[in-house]
């Protein structure tokens, strides 16, 4: 299930079957997390084919988004 969490700790259960969009500022589209009726989520980014799919479907353009790598530490 996706749900939104408040600043205040309160949560918003959202119904399955939906898409969450995350969109910049001037509504180009970020990344996509979608919910089946089944329960499984997908996390859907630039680069994937189904991301361009989505873009085309929808009508939006694609945000440009960075993405870092995870950072290493040097063991003591």
């Amino acid at each position: 299930m996706l749900q939104i969490r408040k600043k205040n700790g309160d949560v918003v259960p959202i119904d399955s079957s939906v898409a969450v969009e995350f969109v910049d500022t001037t509504g180009k589209l970020a990344v996509v997390i979608t919910q089946s009726p089944g329960g499984s989520v997908n996390i859907v980014t630039p680069g994937d084919p189904v991301f361009n799919a989505y873009l085309h479907i929808s009508g939006l353009r694609q945000s440009r988004v960075a993405v870092h790598e995870p950072f290493k530490t040097k063991s003591k």
